[in-house]
C-alpha cells in the first residue's frame, strides 16, 4: 500500500497556500470522526501515488508529522479542488479510515473488452463514469470492471447489472446508464436497403 507524508502546519489563509504551492506544497485537511486537522504534502510525491487522476476510493497510508497521538493511518481522498484555468491542484481534504470502517465513496467504472455489436454497426455510448459503493474499507475496490464484449445494438447495462462482492452495496441509482451500444444511422439504412 503506498505512502503519502503528511505535515501539520500552522499558517492558514490566502497567502500561506499561495506560499505552500510555490514550494511544490499542497494544504490539505484530515478529517476524522467529526475532528479535522490542517495539514500539507508535498506534490510530487502525491503524484508518484495518484498520478494525474485522483481517485476517490483508493485506500493508503499516511503518515502525519507533528500530529498528536498516533501519526500512521489509514485514508482517502474524500475531495480535492483544480483551478479550472490552469488545471493545478489548489486543495485535498483527505478522510481517516479505521480498521474495519464502513465508508460511502464513489469508484471509477472501468469497461473491459470490444462489444460483439461494433462489428455490425453498432457504436459504444458510455454513461456514468463513476458508480456510488457502500462497504467496509477493506472489500473498497479502487476501480469497477464492467465487461462489454456480449453487448449488440440496443443493449445497455445499468448500474444495477454490475456485480459486486459480497458486502459491497451500491449506492447509486440503480437504473443508471453505465454503457449502451447504439445503432448507428448508417448502420440502420443499410438493414433498409437489403430488406428492400
Amino acid at each position: 500500500m503506498e505512502n503519502v507524508n503528511l505535515k501539520v502546519r500552522s499558517e492558514k489563509g490566502k497567502n500561506a497556500n499561495f506560499r505552500l504551492r510555490q514550494a511544490g506544497n499542497i494544504p490539505a485537511v484530515m478529517y476524522s470522526n467529526g475532528t479535522s486537522e490542517a495539514v500539507q504534502f508535498n506534490f510530487k510525491e502525491f503524484y508518484q501515488v495518484f498520478g494525474s487522476n485522483i481517485s476517490l476510493s483508493k485506500v493508503f497510508n499516511v503518515n502525519i508529522d507533528g500530529s498528536e497521538g498516533a501519526n500512521t493511518a489509514k485514508a482517502l481522498v474524500k475531495d480535492y479542488q483544480i483551478d479550472p484555468v490552469t488545471s493545478e491542484l489548489l486543495h485535498v481534504d483527505f478522510f481517516k479510515v479505521e480498521e474495519n470502517q464502513v465508508v460511502k465513496t464513489k469508484v471509477a467504472v472501468k469497461l473491459v473488452g470490444v462489444p460483439k455489436g461494433i462489428k455490425i454497426g453498432g457504436v459504444v455510448q458510455k454513461g456514468e463514469r463513476f458508480v456510488g459503493l457502500e462497504c467496509v474499507s477493506e472489500l473498497l475496490p479502487e476501480i469497477v470492471e464492467v465487461d462489454i464484449t456480449e453487448l449488440n445494438p440496443g443493449d445497455s447495462i445499468r448500474a444495477q447489472d454490475i456485480k459486486l462482492a459480497d458486502g459491497i452495496k451500491l449506492t447509486s441509482n440503480k437504473f443508471s446508464t453505465i454503457v449502451s451500444v447504439n445503432i448507428t444511422r448508417k448502420s440502420q439504412e443499410e438493414d433498409g436497403s437489403e430488406e428492400e
